[in-house]
């Protein structure tokens, strides 16, 4: 169900067991038919196919919180649901109120749809240090360790404890799985990949005076139309959260689409 997603049948069959567990739980009448008007009113029809995602928004939206109007304010705002949950889970929720925001996000200029967001701001050093691992990770020339990598990977960029935070929090996940000789490994991935390529874009729109090695990375690794196709939805992020970046790689991806193999034979056989 994950790699194929959700067809229709399948979403409604979710929202509908999910809203009536959690109104049984939770004692409240909260009706399935409103979350999907919702979705249908903010027109997240491609995010209503993936599960993880859909779990995500209805706690959300269960919780009378805000979903958002752009992907970039929805997915903020899943991660800033995923901390206060984190918090509420652990009964210190009331500690929040006396921390402080991240120095990282005072000296920082933070996205729009993150200023809202108090959970975010406290913990803008941890996401900026899990927005760098998935732009490194979704950015990388080893395709094999861009979706799921070793933690010895993820340490190049976390601490054990900011790891194990982000596990916690449910933004990372881990499995654990047998190496060689025996050895026990861990495997991490982020919860899905549009997280992933949200906190990526994130990393850019954060990282005003390395603009120019990022767009370098991005140009050499979107070198085909099926690599750009392939991160066309962390373009979409790229749009939302630092649109000069997206002005600057804008030629190259025009380019690139131009030249490609598969441009010229569709323009081969279609010249007469």
């Amino acid at each position: 169900m994950e790699i194929n997603g959700l067809d229709d049948d399948l979403f409604k069959r979710l929202i509908n067991n999910v809203v009536t567990k959690m109104n049984k739980v939770q004692g409240k009448q909260m009706q399935a038919d409103d979350f999907k008007l919702v979705l249908r009113a903010k027109k997240l029809t491609d995010l209503s196919k993936i599960p993880v995602v859909v779990m995500q928004l209805l706690t959300v939206w269960f919780d009378n919180e805000p979903i958002g109007e752009s992907q970039c304010e929805i997915y903020s705002n899943m991660i800033e649901f995923l901390l206060k949950r984190y918090y509420k889970k652990r009964e210190i929720v009331s500690e929040m109120e006396d921390m402080e925001v991240d120095d990282c996000s005072r000296d920082r200029q933070i996205p729009k749809c993150l200023q809202n967001n108090m959970y975010c701001k406290v913990h803008m050093e941890l996401l900026t240090k899990v927005a760098t691992l998935a732009y490194n990770t979704l950015f990388t020339d080893n395709e094999e360790t861009s979706l799921v990598f070793d933690r010895r990977i993820a340490k190049k960029y976390l601490s054990d404890p900011e790891i194990e935070m982000s596990l916690a929090v449910g933004i990372l996940t881990q499995e654990k799985v047998l190496g060689k000789m025996s050895i026990r490994q861990s495997h991490i991935s982020f919860i899905h990949k549009t997280f992933q390529e949200y906190l990526a874009a994130l990393y850019v729109a954060l990282s005003p005076g390395m603009v120019t090695n990022v767009e370098e990375k991005i140009k050499r690794v979107c070198c085909s139309i099926e690599k750009i196709l392939e991160m066309s939805q962390i373009f979409m992020f790229l749009s939302g959260l630092c649109p000069k970046v997206m002005v600057n790689l804008d030629e190259h991806l025009r380019q690139t689409v131009s030249e490609d193999s598969m441009t010229q034979k569709y323009r081969g056989e279609n010249i007469f």
